[in-house]
């Protein structure tokens, strides 16, 4: 009888003896409704009690609607808005697509395309990604060097206490720094596993890059997790370059990527 029943009402049915135990007998099977009454079974440790019930149909419940990906913005043209975005270029699309999600913005009249991203700027991005509450920026923000009010102290507070950054020692988070390429695989996994609790699954094969032995060893986990996840890449040669800063961009790139595998998808 249907799933969807409230038990109003039962009495022993003279078929089945009350508490005795019947084996090989699917009483699903005998399961009919007539004049709103039904055989069910009702199982108890091993053995089988049949009963007759009254039966009151229940509303249908709606089903859980399945989850749909965010359907995608049509992407604005920075070529005709920043003087330094190339038509022809290899990032175009990927500018396009942060700056339309709201995850870039402009700098100093252009996007500053080939100016180094800090790690201020960094930051800044993936709080704007998180949705994190930066209205509190006259708090401390837990490093000597980001005083309070400056236009990044929220969101490096919010990394801060979020288990995203852990600064550069001694106190400092060295804002205005450019951010090196294996600074940002250090964020981005510290982000994935600590904020989002995120599971890193390999979805390349790993290699073992020529320039290994220049990865800082307490870098050298997200390097190749970040790799193996298709967020950043090695560069000509098989090198990583850990220690090679990144353009914006470059970073508007890697955020896209990060952006789409993890929040659109």
């Amino acid at each position: 009888f249907p799933l969807q029943t409230r038990v109003t009402n039962y009495v022993s049915n003279p078929t089945f003896k009350a508490n005795t135990c019947y084996f090989g007998t699917d009483f699903r099977s005998l399961a009919t409704i007539e004049s709103r009454t039904a055989y069910a079974a009702i199982s108890s440790m091993l053995c089988m009690k049949a009963f007759t019930v009254d039966v009151e149909p229940l509303p249908e419940q709606p089903m859980n609607p399945i989850p749909q990906p965010k359907p995608e913005l049509p992407l604005v043209d920075t070529g005709a808005m920043f003087w330094d975005v190339e038509y022809d270029s290899w990032y175009k699309y990927y500018v396009d697509y942060a700056v339309t999600h709201g995850l870039f913005s402009g700098k100093d009249g252009g996007f500053g395309t080939y100016d180094n991203i800090t790690r201020a700027e960094f930051v800044q991005v993936l709080a704007k990604i998180s949705g994190a509450d930066l209205s509190d920026a006259g708090s401390y923000s837990g490093f000597n060097d980001v005083p309070s009010y400056e236009w990044y102290t929220a969101a490096v507070r919010w990394a801060a206490r979020s288990g995203i950054v852990s600064g550069k020692g001694e106190g400092k988070f060295d804002p205005h720094a450019p951010i090196l390429r294996e600074e940002m695989c250090v964020i981005f996994i510290s982000y994935m596993r600590n904020y989002k609790g995120i599971q890193i699954v390999p979805e390349v094969p790993l290699t073992t890059f020529a320039d290994e032995w220049n990865i800082a060893d307490w870098a050298k986990p997200s390097v190749y997790d970040c790799y193996s996840v298709g967020l950043i890449k090695g560069k000509d040669n098989n090198m990583f370059a850990p220690k090679a800063t990144a353009l914006r961009c470059e970073a508007a790139t890697v955020f896209t990527n990060f952006y789409k595998k993890y929040f659109i998808s």
